[in-house]
């Protein structure tokens, strides 16, 4: 963690501006001196970070370096914010702004002796360095972390091969494993030259017990003539992973020397390897890899022999996958899942209580806590046999149970930190590096996808409780962020990122020391404005402000003065205006004002050219769209821009100049304006997502002839009555959605032939009495809606229609009175959600005797579901 600051803060200290102005200042000589100091100590942070949970002095240093580190932070930050402001006429005048503000002296002097403190304990700190003696990072050698990491921490050494490990819960998966492993081929010549096999989970689901199950299973050991596992984690070395698995073979025949192996380079060892298992069928356990790059390490050294060979891999990460199929491999992949609820309170009693086949009590006072301690688990064999260990020592009372319940966060607290897992590319922008970031995660399990968009990236995340925990503890140990989340919570004075939860008003004052605070999340809605204003007006160093919900009705005028404010959300607020002050914030990227009273944008918001992403309302919601101030086109930066009023001419001309932007929702067009509209997006080469409303005609043939060469996503709203001709050209159209275009065709054939059409929204959109659909048309649709067609009778499903739809959902469709004739050959379907539909419709699918329930009998979800604009849809149940 402390490594992740350093290299943040020496990208800032590099930065031009910043230079020009610490050299106005007076301080530049000894800003360059603090920067070599901390890039030479930079060097050996990873060795400290990866000691400081096993080492009281390293600890400490590595507290001290990131106290320091976040101080001079502090200090840059806080001149910048009175001297480094921009003005509106570029550079040169930004330079004599800055240079007539450093008149104020003492403003100066104080900065001089800050930078000098800094200085001086930055200095006392690297002196110490020396006696840890830490391993330099670009010099590590195979002894000083193979040797290391291999042979003296427990977690990256060979397991035991152990039985009394607890597998609760696989045995039909231990059975599922044994048998792909073993399965014979009729002649040799029909086995796969090489097999794989992985088994994926996140962190403490099982991935190595479950393996080594199997690896020990009797069939197994029976089925392969030779048998190697290593444990490889996060950093490996190709000639120490080789040189383990020829140490593997070794202990089971003795007619290869281990003499001189420990001399051999890669090659060597990787020949010896090869050699030795070429007439042999082997099975080759690689445990917890976390890279494609460990499998392109070694698979030079495994020979491809069409005996059945195996390659077993447990991972986190899935796409480990792509490597071994590239390499010609078949991969068998098994997700192990969370234990059924049932089976994980069995496993946690059985190492609290101690367990055993005659004796099988579990305390009624404790009952409730164990089972919230389970819950807690999410059904992690990991978690669970940690927990049950952690309460097996604690006295069988309720009291010291519950006391142990609420001391879990700190108790985790002793865990080894989280490495950082990605680093920034200059390739790509600050969102597509975040969303690789979050890929990452997803990929290695430590977040879990709850929902994905229309486009299909990532919606909606979860963490699951104790990686939550544990976070939080970290980074509450290390005075990055707190969480006020009751009256007793006191985040420590060098807290930098705040999420209030629930506390009250009452107290929060209190609490709070604004000053340093780098994020401000307020997730309680019931502190009432004067108690913010108050906790707002100490804010100076804030880069993210979420006051989303909150009962503030306006922004004090200092708002102005968060130089460093990059990101703020005021959406279900109850602000009625920016401040004019609002034009300083000159480095704001986002700003998020939907729901919200604000009316119209002034001009303040059109001097912000940092800005990257506006939302301005909810979608389809074209009252709430709101006017922007003359000199929309001065946001050249903007990405997003969502809930913009199109009603005046010079609003849709400002267009032309935003050829950033990803995505695009305006509304209130008229019809008069729409050419030149069309003609301002077609210049937008990055375009992704596109939303149109005209109250009155939507004239879209120049735009859908010739449609950005990205963009995704189209929906439009406002009356079309006939699909235009040129929608052929949508080839790389993804989800399409139609709201009250009224047209009078069907328009089934305009669109069945586009080939990547995946989601269909016809709302309000049809005004015919039938739908046809031919067969092979719509060959990647999976999700379709119909809703709000007034007029509709019948829909007609063709043999070989929508081979792929998942999802069919019908909506307030009143005249529509039973489920679309061939909807039983749709044998992809998995759910069909049902909204306000007549009686006779709903009386037809009846579980039992309704005319329509044979046809839909496949479908694993059929959902009763019921709408209003405030909630959207909820659940009734199924049917």
């Amino acid at each position: 963690m402390a490594e992740s600051i350093v290299s943040f803060l020496l990208e800032k200290l590099n930065g031009l501006v910043l230079s020009q102005v610490l050299l106005l200042a007076g301080v530049s000589q000894e800003i360059e001196d603090i920067r070599e100091e901390l890039a030479s100590m930079q060097a050996f942070l990873k060795d400290a970070d990866r000691r400081k949970d096993k080492e009281e002095g390293v600890k400490e240093w590595v507290k001290q370096v990131r106290h320091t580190t976040c101080d001079l932070e502090d200090i840059i930050d806080r001149f910048m914010l009175r001297f480094g402001r921009q003005s509106e006429r570029g550079f040169r005048a930004f330079l004599w702004n800055v240079s007539n503000s450093i008149k104020h002296l003492q403003s100066r002097h104080n900065l001089a002796n800050e930078i000098q403190t800094i200085r001086k304990r930055i200095s006392d700190i690297s002196r110490r360095r020396d006696m840890y003696l830490f391993d330099r990072t670009a010099e590590a050698t195979i002894s000083s972390i193979v040797a290391a990491r291999h042979h003296d921490d427990p977690q990256t050494r060979e397991v035991p091969f152990t039985d009394d490990v607890d597998v609760m819960g696989f045995d039909n998966e231990i059975e599922s494993l044994v048998k792909e492993l073993t399965k014979e081929n009729e002649s040799e010549a029909e086995f796969p030259k090489l097999k794989s096999m992985l088994v994926v989970g996140m962190g403490g689901s099982g991935k190595t017990t479950l393996a080594r199950k199997v690896y020990n299973d009797a069939e197994v050991k029976k089925h392969f003539d030779s048998f190697a596992w290593v444990s490889v984690s996060q950093s490996f070395h190709s000639d120490d992973l080789l040189r383990r698995l020829l140490k593997c073979f070794f202990k089971e025949r003795k007619e290869m020397g281990e003499d001189r192996v420990g001399e051999m380079d890669a090659e060597e060892l990787g020949e010896k390897l090869f050699n030795y298992l070429q007439g042999r069928r082997y099975i080759i356990v690689l445990d917890d890899v976390w890279s494609r790059t460990v499998w392109d390490a070694i698979k030079f050294a495994l020979p491809k022999n069409s005996k059945g060979s195996t390659i077993m891999i447990t991972t986190r990460i899935r796409d480990i996958t792509f490597a071994l199929e590239a390499d010609g491999l078949t991969c068998f992949l098994h997700q192990l899942n969370p234990l059924p609820a049932e089976t994980a309170m069995e496993l946690f009693c059985r190492k609290a209580f101690k367990w055993t086949r005659d004796d099988k009590a579990c305390p009624h006072e404790l009952r409730k806590l164990c089972k919230n301690l389970v819950e807690k688990s999410e059904g992690l064999p990991l978690a669970i046999v940690s927990l049950g260990s952690l309460m097996s020592t604690k006295q069988r009372t309720e009291p010291v149970w519950r006391k142990a319940c609420d001391d879990l966060r700190y108790q985790l607290s002793s865990n080894p930190s989280l490495e950082g897992l990605v680093k920034g590319r200059a390739s790509l922008s600050a969102e597509e590096v975040g969303a690789d970031w979050l890929q990452e995660l997803i990929n290695r399990n430590l977040l879990q996808v709850v929902a994905t968009n229309h486009d299909g990236k990532v919606g909606k995340c979860s963490l699951h409780d104790l990686v939550r925990e544990l976070a939080i503890s970290q980074a509450e140990s290390e005075d990055l962020c707190a969480i006020l989340e009751r009256a007793a919570s006191t985040p420590n004075r060098r807290c930098r990122h705040l999420s209030i939860q629930s506390i009250g008003e009452d107290i929060l004052p209190s609490k709070v020391d604004s000053r340093c605070l780098h994020s401000l999340f307020v997730f309680d809605d019931t502190i009432k404005q004067p108690c913010l204003l108050r906790m707002l007006s100490g804010l100076q160093l804030v880069r993210a402000l979420d006051l989303q919900g909150t009962k503030i009705q306006e922004l004090p005028s200092k708002v102005g003065e968060l130089f460093h404010l990059r990101y703020l959300n005021l959406s279900g607020t109850m602000v009625q205006r920016l401040p004019k002050s609002f034009s300083n914030l000159v480095n704001l990227q986002v700003l998020d004002i939907r729901g919200t009273p604000i009316e119209a944008l002034t001009k303040e918001i059109v001097k912000m050219t940092n800005l990257r992403h506006l939302y301005m309302t909810e979608r389809y919601n074209e009252h709430m769209s709101k006017q922007v101030s003359h000199g929309l086109g001065n946001l050249s930066c903007l990405q997003t821009l969502v809930g913009l009023a199109g009603n005046k001419r010079k609003t849709i001309r400002d267009l032309t100049s935003l050829t950033n932007l990803r995505k695009l929702e305006i509304y209130q067009v008229g019809k008069e304006d729409m050419d030149e509209l069309c003609a301002s997006i077609r210049k937008m080469n990055h375009l992704f997502s596109l939303l149109i409303h005209s109250p009155k005609s939507l004239e879209l043939d120049p735009l859908l002839l010739t449609p950005p060469p990205q963009l995704r996503l189209l929906r439009l709203c406002g009356q079309l009555e006939r699909m235009p001709s040129v929608t052929a050209s949508l080839v790389n159209i993804s989800l399409l959605t139609l709201v009250k275009c009224r047209l009078r065709d069907d328009p089934f054939p305009c669109l069945w032939s586009l080939p990547n059409l995946q989601w269909l929204n016809l709302s309000g959109a049809y005004e015919g009495r039938e739908l046809r659909c031919r067969a092979q048309a719509f060959p990647k649709l999976v999700f379709l809606f119909l809703s709000r067609l007034g007029s509709l009778e019948t829909v007609i499903l063709e043999e070989g229609s929508m081979p792929n739809l998942k999802t069919l959902g019908i909506h307030g469709c009143l005249k529509l009175e039973r489920v679309p004739q061939g909807i039983h050959q749709l044998r992809n379907l998995q759910e069909l959600d049902i909204t306000e539909m007549p009686p006779k419709f709903l009386e037809r699918l009846k579980k039992d005797g309704g005319e329509d329930r044979p046809l839909v009998e496949h479908v694993p979800k059929l959902l009763l579901l019921r709408y209003n604009d405030k909630e959207g849809y909820q659940r009734l149940g199924f049917f």
